[in-house]
């Protein structure tokens, strides 16, 4: 139960994330921020879910399935745009990758 329960709340802080993104960075500068060394990430509030490796991976997994992708961009996050959503996720994952607990 308790990992479940871990699983689904992480999903839904990678969802506020990407409804983050989604409302506050255009296609054209989360494109532009994706292309920059050293800060190849657009920021957004990404949760526990930045320190949880295995279970970020597994949920992001879950996004690329074509049933969950379109689910995600039906409901209207990434603006409904899927290459959004694919430079969204690469961000996330990104940003994820540079958190550390310190």
């Amino acid at each position: 139960m308790g990992a479940e329960f871990t699983k689904l709340f992480e999903e839904f802080e990678l969802l506020a994330a990407l409804a983050y993104l989604t409302l506050s960075t255009s296609l054209e500068d989360l494109q532009a921020t994706l292309g920059k060394p050293g800060h190849d990430f657009a920021w957004s509030p990404i949760g526990r879910a930045a320190w949880h490796e295995q279970v970020r991976e597994q949920i992001l997994e879950s996004w690329a399935m074509p049933e969950t992708n379109a689910a995600i961009l039906k409901a209207g996050f990434a603006n409904k745009s899927a290459e959004y959503y694919k430079l969204a996720i690469e961000s996330l994952g990104r940003l994820a990758g540079r958190m550390r607990w310190g």
